[in-house]
Parts: structure tokens; sequence; C-alpha cells
């Protein structure tokens, strides 16, 4: 996959329109911006957005919904953390450093906006992240 499909789709735009819409929409519009939030939440596994609408009174909280997309969003970083930790026992540093950005693309995707910008930091740092991943980072 080259690093340009990675970045290709992050972050979701569409939500961001879809939040604004929820919050000074029409109440039909609200009604259908807060179903197009929810479907792309779960889509993308998003737990931490979907916190950060609750706590901002954007979308009501559902407990369910919570722990479905904790659950999701934490075996999808288990998966990546063992890619990551693979690439770095068998493989070199170019499939080392493509699979940290895969994690932090997948951070930025769900709303761990600290921590994305954290492993996006230390793949910037490092002597061995190519000039095209650094130009696809920033």
């Amino acid at each position: 996959m080259s690093d340009g499909a990675i970045f290709a789709k992050k972050p979701e735009l569409p939500l961001a329109q879809h939040k604004f819409a929820a919050l000074n929409g029409t109440p039909e519009q609200r009604k259908e911006a807060m179903q197009k939030l929810v479907e792309g939440i779960k889509l993308d596994k998003m737990a931490a957005f979907y916190n950060r609408l609750v706590a901002e009174g954007v979308l009501k909280e559902d407990k369910a919904l919570t722990a479905e997309l904790e659950t999701a969003s934490t075996a999808e970083l288990a998966a990546l953390d063992k890619k990551v930790e693979e690439a770095k026992e068998e493989h070199g540093d170019l499939e080392q450093n493509e699979s940290c950005i895969h994690r932090a693309v997948f951070l930025a995707q769900i709303g761990e906006d600290d921590e994305a910008h954290e492993a996006y930091e230390e793949i910037l740092q490092r002597p061995t992240t190519t000039l095209n991943q650094k130009l696809d980072i920033v």
C-alpha cells in the first residue's frame, strides 16, 4: 500500500459537517445529521470522538454503543501494535515506519488526537523515515 492511500480519507470531514448540522440545522437536519454521525462513528470505531461529542452535548450517551466502540477500537489497536512489533522483529526500517504510520492514522481516525500527534512526532523524528512519509504525515 502506498503512503498516499494510508492518508486518503483521514480525518473524515463529512463527520464535521454532520456535527455542524446536528448543532445548527433544522429539526429534520439535526435528526439526519445525528444518525449519520453515529453511522460514521460506528464504521470507523471512533470511541474517543464519540465520547467527545457526548461531552459536548451533540449526542446522547449510549452505554452499549460506548462499550461496542471501545471494544472495537481496543481490538484494532492491539492488532496494529502486534504488526508494529512484528515489523520490528522481522522487517526493515521502512516496514517498521509504515506499521507505525498505520497505527498513528488509526489513532487520528478514532479521535485520539494527542496520542496520534505523539505517534506522528515520533515517526518524524526517526532518521529512517523517508521524505515521502514525512510529507504525507505533515
